[in-house]
């Protein structure tokens, strides 16, 4: 896998990880009652997650 694709893809999960740290609610109930906070967390987890990179760059 070229190096730079790697780089790229260490460094979109450790913004989302950071995205996620810095939004962590002190508890539960906040989190809960929280709909903003939920989609925050939520969408963070799923691009952290989400389909390799080199997919796209091999499609074209």
């Amino acid at each position: 896998m070229d190096r730079l694709i790697v780089e790229r893809k260490l460094d979109s999960l450790h913004r989302c990880l950071q995205r996620i740290a810095s939004r962590r609610p002190a508890d539960v109930d906040a989190l809960q009652t929280d709909l903003d906070l939920q989609d925050v967390l939520v969408l963070n987890c799923w691009r952290a997650s989400r389909t390799d990179p080199l997919s796209r760059v091999m499609r074209g």
